[in-house]
């Protein structure tokens, strides 16, 4: 056996939502013609997006991406293609989850493996999401925003406009320090919920956390309650969240913008707020 290659890598793990149950239903002549369009759209746009399948589970995949913009294209082009289909008897759905880290290419005379805690967490993510969801860990949903400003281009059909939200930190089984959970999906097509609890995990939001959740900004994405202004560029981030730059598209006029992540930060904004406008009202006659 060769000694083990320690390298930096871009996992995503996909899954069938209730393969076994599908089964049983439809039975398996039925399941597995519909399975041959699956692995048809998985394996076809893996060798586009440049993705290195790992594993074939028979009920979903395990890849390897060149860089996180390549993996967040691949997933929702993924995605849209098993929206599209076409399906016969059987309709399947899918569920995907990206993550990077470390990992140890274990290479031996009958295969080779890979064995690393980031291929268990990736795991992990793609299993509290649901059918058509696209579950990404901080780092990667950080990276891939600045890099991606629109739904990857589809042949003869308008591409959806993209939506980035921050589900906040889940606890998994076995695992004692929460996990930040966020996920990037098409607008009136992916989920955009946040994952339910489940066996494998809960969500671990603290109180008054959920006002810091949910959206987040990308490069030409609409600001909420701002009509006709726009995201241009990520100007800086900290602890309290991001600072971006936005414009008018009919006033060409440019401004920044700052969004605050953190909710103690945030509750302290609101009680200068409030201090303010109390201090500003007019004494009474």
């Amino acid at each position: 056996m060769q000694p083990a290659e320690t390298r930096f890598a871009v996992l995503l793990f996909t899954d069938i939502v209730g393969c076994a149950a599908l089964k049983v239903h439809y039975g398996v002549p039925a399941f597995s013609e519909a399975l041959v369009t699956h692995n048809r759209h998985f394996e076809g746009l893996a060798r586009e997006c440049h993705l290195t399948i790992v594993q074939n589970m028979g009920d979903g995949y395990f890849a390897e991406a060149g860089g996180v913009a390549e993996a967040v294209r691949f997933a929702l082009l993924f995605q849209d293609a098993m929206r599209e289909g076409p399906w016969g008897e059987v309709t399947l759905t899918t569920r995907v989850g990206i993550h990077a880290g470390e990992i140890s290419a274990v290479a031996a005379a009958g295969g080779s493996g890979i064995v690393a805690p980031a291929a268990d967490l990736t795991a992990r993510v793609m299993s509290v999401a649901l059918g058509g969801q696209i579950l990404l860990t901080r780092s990667l949903f950080d990276e891939a925003r600045p890099f991606i400003r629109e739904h990857p281009a589809l042949a003869g059909r308008t591409a959806p406009p993209l939506s980035w939200l921050a589900h906040g930190p889940y606890l998994f089984k076995g695992r004692d320090e929460p996990l930040e959970i966020f996920e990037v999906g098409a607008e009136g097509l992916a989920p955009l919920v946040a994952p339910p609890d489940a066996e494998k995990a809960r969500r671990a939001i603290r109180p008054g956390e959920e006002e810091t959740l949910g959206w987040r900004p990308a490069v030409g994405l609409e600001i909420p309650g701002r009509s006709g202004w726009h995201l241009t560029e990520l100007l800086g981030s900290g602890g309290f969240g991001e600072v971006w730059a936005g414009e008018h598209a009919k006033l060409r006029q440019r401004r920044a913008f700052k969004f605050c992540f953190d909710d103690e930060r945030l509750r302290a904004l609101k009680r200068g707020f409030r201090l303010g406008a109390r201090h500003r009202r007019p004494a009474a006659a």
